[in-house]
């Protein structure tokens, strides 16, 4: 069954995605979801979100890391060092803004010498074969700054490129967005144990958009 998506349901599903990545032995550390109120909106977000800006600096990527890695800067601090950040903002009219962010370690060949300690023998991830170039992504929605001609309200960033914004169908859900970091990042089979989600969020995406490459974000049960 769906029911309308709110601050508490998204908070909710955060945290048992968090939940999982700790019952799959993934996580290194966490920094729980909170809800804050202001004004003009409600946010789901964590206590080092302020921050998030980090990542913005023009600076080389493993400087950005290890800035975002000392503040804490994260909702998971996954075994091979990478960070996973999850914000949402709503509105009186609903979701209005969220930013899901997955930083790959920037030294992935270090942990591939000792990740069989972590796994017992078990490689699970893909991102530490040798070869392998951490690149940042980020799921962004943000309905104020929706423009149709450059600026899709729902859309991917790859490698923190200024003006790579992927038209995505919709915003993504916490699960969602946990289920795309641990099947492609990790391993298929892990992703497959979480718990399906009861909420989703509309469609956002304009006809211009679909004539484009884009990204559909699954409405099913799984999702």
């Amino acid at each position: 069954m769906r029911y309308r998506v709110n601050p508490k349901s998204v908070l909710s599903q955060a945290r048992a995605m968090m939940r999982y990545v700790v019952s799959v032995e993934l996580a290194r550390a966490l920094n729980s979801p909170v809800l804050t109120t202001t004004r003009e909106a409600i946010e789901v977000t964590f206590s080092t979100a302020k921050h998030v800006n980090i990542s913005m600096k023009n600076c080389g990527y493993e400087e950005i890391h290890r800035q975002l890695l000392a503040k804490e800067v994260f909702n998971v601090r996954m075994v091979d060092d990478a960070l996973i950040q999850m914000t949402y903002q709503f509105g009186s009219r609903g979701i209005v803004k969220h930013r899901l962010a997955f930083f790959p370690s920037p030294d992935v060949e270090a942990f591939a010498d000792y990740s069989d300690s972590y796994f017992g023998g078990i490689k699970w991830l893909n991102v530490v074969r040798r070869g392998t170039t951490p690149v940042p992504i980020r799921f962004d929605y943000d309905l104020k700054r929706a423009d149709a001609a450059s600026h899709p309200a729902s859309h991917l960033t790859i490698g923190q490129r200024k003006d790579c914004r992927i038209p995505v169908s919709a915003p993504l859900v916490p699960r969602t967005f946990v289920d795309f970091i641990l099947r492609h990042f990790y391993e298929p089979s892990v992703a497959d144990g979480i718990p399906p989600s009861d909420i989703h969020l509309p469609k956002s995406i304009s006809e211009n958009e679909r004539r484009l490459i884009h990204l559909v974000v699954p409405m099913n049960s799984r999702t």
